[in-house]
């Protein structure tokens, strides 16, 4: 499994489909419970992040798709401005 920087800032109240306003609450075998929370510490998430992007992926791969690639972009242009010190 590869780990990358998130694009997406993360929050507690915020996502970039919208508004964080949907709970639910689901009991899980304790053995998906486990690798959630080792997958969640290998990215650097919290348990409810994973779960959030898992989820978000699963029901809208091509929203989140294009977000990321716009995301991408805007982040190529800002690095393509960033010229080095020249001694």
């Amino acid at each position: 499994m590869t780990v990358e920087t998130p694009l997406f800032a993360r929050s507690p109240t915020s996502h970039p489909l919208g508004k964080l306003t949907f709970q639910a609450k689901v009991d899980l075998p304790e053995v998906v419970g486990e690798i959630i929370v080792s997958r969640a510490c290998e990215c650097g998430m919290s348990t409810a992040e994973l779960i959030r992007d898992v989820l978000s992926w699963w029901a809208c791969p091509d929203t989140l798709q294009r977000l990321l690639d716009e995301r991408e972009k805007v982040a190529r242009g800002n690095l393509a401005g960033i010229v080095p010190n020249k001694p």
